[in-house]
This record gives structure tokens, sequence and C-alpha cells, in this order.
């Protein structure tokens, strides 16, 4: 009976261990379930912000895209404004240039026209000079020959008149 009373001992021993550990095992067990709980509303809190941060990013993203394509847009617009002053300030110019050059051959045509008549001119000058120059001659030799000939007949009516004397 001793062994009964050891046996039952032990038995209640065994039990009242088995109890604790029941209590421990159960409290350990609400404590792991709750902390699954936290782990899985943590794991869905988790997956939710990690979903709107990628929204976030997509948003962003999206965002980044459209200012791009604006700031794109607004300089290859000023690009073409550019292109297009610059082509209409060089056409411009372009066409200064040939009117320079017209007015530019037209007084060239001008002046050859000018030079020529200047020349025309100088030439008829030495022609008439020259013509002059022969007429000048030409009188020089009249004069001479006029004052030839009045000596000349000078001479004759001094002699005439020494003849008339004489025949008188």
């Amino acid at each position: 009976s001793d062994q009964s009373g050891n046996l039952t001992d032990l038995q209640a021993n065994l039990e009242h261990r088995l109890d604790q550990m029941l209590t421990v095992s159960s409290s350990q067990q609400k404590q792991i379930e709750d902390n699954t709980a936290k782990v899985s509303s943590l794991t869905a809190d988790y997956t939710t912000d990690i979903l709107g941060l990628r929204q976030d990013l997509d948003n962003l993203k999206v965002f980044e895209k459209d200012e791009r394509d604006l700031i794109v847009s607004r300089v290859e617009t000023r690009i073409k404004e550019e292109t297009n002053t610059l082509e209409s300030y060089f056409k411009s110019l372009e066409t200064r240039v040939e009117t320079f050059h017209s007015s530019q051959s037209t007084e060239i045509a001008r002046i050859e026209k000018i030079e020529k008549y200047i020349v025309d001119r100088i030439s008829e000058d030495e022609m008439i000079l020259q013509r002059l120059g022969a007429l000048e001659r030409s009188r020089a030799d009249q004069e001479r020959h006029l004052v030839e000939l009045e000596e000349t007949t000078g001479e004759r009516a001094g002699r005439l008149e020494l003849d008339l004397g004489r025949f008188r």
C-alpha cells in the first residue's frame, strides 16, 4: 500500500504537473494566437501600405511622365517658334541682300552708263579740241597769209605808186 500511496502521490504529482503544463500551454497557445493575430494584422497593414505605396509610385511615374511630356512639348514649341523667328529673320536678310544686290546692279549699270557718257564726252571734247587746234593753226596760217598778202599788197601798192609817180 505504500507503493500504492507512492503511486497515487506520483500520479497526483504528475496530474498536477500536467495541469500546470496544460495551463502554461494554454496560456502560451493564447499568446501564440494573439501574436498570430497581431502578425496577421501587421501583415495586412503592411500589405495595404505596400499597395498604397505602389499606387503612389505609379501615380508619381504618371505625373513625372506627364510633366516630362509637357516640358518636352514646351521646349519643342519654343524651338519651333525660335526656328520660325530665325527663318523669318534670315528670309528678311536674304530679301535685303537680294534688294541690295539688285540696287547695286542697277547702280553699277547706271555708273557704267555715266562712265560711258563721260568717256564719249571726253572723246568728243578731244576731237573738238583737235579741230579747234586745227582751226587755230588754219587761222594762224590765214593770218600769216593775210599779213604776207598785206605786205605783198603794200609793197605792190608802193611800187605801183612809185610807178604811177614815174608815169606822171
